[in-house]
């Protein structure tokens, strides 16, 4: 790679002001944009990159922030978005990611200057873990404790969008599905059951029992065979809202030569992971992980960002799972 020296002679400048400017060093703003453009593409054309790891240990940071994420293999399709989305996020900022699986490492790291900060997926951890990071500089994905910095999704958005799209569609009478440790299902249940009544629609309920158990498959097996003997009580139902993409696929199964979907069912889903290349298409509450990643690193590295939570909306994609009334 070329020395700041040779970029500063191709460019025609003095190696102060080359050095200054690539490395964005305080001041650097005192040059004009044309040169500053000038002196990035001799570096770009001879192949120079930015050190970031050096440059954040001379302003006195690491460069490096932590995710601290407790792998679920119940959860491990969203799991593998949201790292996906946050390696993404923190790439185009030059910065480093380091998983950490428990919340007291993740601790360790910040106070013994490991990272600059880290994000707490809270799928994995219990609010009293995530209350812990309080002192530090953090940000909670997907479920903020109340106080804390972080970006969660506005599911609600995304279900009233449902019930609106089922509407349009002519349909009078709504199932909410979930299973009994879908934590956060009664106040799903809550936003479709009041968007429900504006529209005049029926809205039941059926919460299946299910047992604690690790892995997709093993989950939807599970809530299958508590769907064998309640797929009879679907009969007065014409759509289906599903908690999750594991309660849909385990509904399409027990559904099987019994009920056409969506001829006979329409079914909706929510996450959007697994939804596009399921038989038939899943209508879904979508999340975008890609924009919670960014919101939350932005609340990591920004001086100027003061929110405390930030509600990410969720859209609704709609496939071929629903269909107008016959």
């Amino acid at each position: 790679m070329p020395s700041i020296a040779e970029i500063a002679r191709y460019a025609d400048v003095s190696r102060c002001a080359a050095s200054q400017i690539l490395n964005k060093s305080k001041g650097y703003e005192r040059f004009s944009p044309t040169l500053r453009a000038r002196i990035e593409d001799v570096a770009s054309k001879l192949g120079w990159v930015r050190d970031s790891r050096g440059l954040a240990l001379q302003q006195g940071k690491t460069g490096v922030l932590a995710l601290a994420l407790r792998w679920s293999e119940r959860a491990n399709g969203l799991q593998r978005a949201l790292i996906s989305a946050v390696e993404m996020a923190m790439s185009k900022r030059d910065l480093h990611l380091q998983i950490i699986s428990s919340a007291a490492d993740a601790l360790q790291s910040i106070h013994s200057n490991r990272c600059d900060g880290v994000l707490i997926n809270a799928w994995g951890f219990s609010e009293q873990d995530i209350l812990k990071f309080q002192q530090v500089n953090h940000a909670v994905l997907c479920r903020v404790p109340s106080g804390m910095r972080g970006v969660e999704f506005d599911v609600g958005q995304g279900l009233i969008r449902a019930v609106t799209h089922l509407h349009s569609l002519g349909h009078r009478k709504i199932l909410w599905l979930a299973a009994d440790l879908n934590s956060d299902q009664n106040d799903r249940y809550e936003v479709i059951k009041h968007t429900a009544e504006r529209f005049d629609i029926g809205c039941g309920k059926l919460i299946i029992p299910t047992k604690r158990i690790s892995g997709e498959a093993e989950e939807i097996q599970e809530i299958q065979k508590g769907l064998a003997d309640k797929v009879e009580t679907l009969s007065h139902e014409t759509a289906v809202i599903c908690y999750n993409e594991m309660v849909a696929i385990a509904l399409y199964a027990a559904l099987a030569g019994k009920r056409r979907v969506p001829e006979e069912l329409s079914v909706v889903s929510i996450d959007d992971i697994y939804a596009p290349i399921c038989v038939p298409p899943l209508t879904s509450v979508a999340f975008n992980f890609d924009r919670l990643a960014e919101k939350a690193v932005e609340q990591l590295v920004s001086e100027k960002t003061k929110s405390t939570l930030i509600k990410d909306p969720t859209d609704l994609s709609i496939r071929a799972s629903t269909a107008r009334l016959q």
